[in-house]
């Protein structure tokens, strides 16, 4: 994996570190060419997931306001 995806990967498990998420994190198939926790190959599909899942941090966390 190239140094910048591996940034990406390393921020995108801090965020969902600080919000409760542990073990695998499936949305971040879309990083690896065999992923945990996702039953989905479709790369566009894989996309999707990652990139709603992390809008959702976008959003004002109930416990942060």
């Amino acid at each position: 994996m190239a140094a910048p995806l591996v940034l990406d990967v390393a921020r995108l498990l801090s965020m969902a570190r600080m919000r409760g998420a542990q073990g695998v994190v499936g949305e971040l198939g879309f990083f690896f060419k065999e992923p945990w926790g996702s039953s989905t190959h479709s790369l566009a599909a894989q996309y999707e997931a990652l990139h709603q899942w992390a809008n959702s941090f976008s959003t004002p966390d109930s416990a942060e306001l």
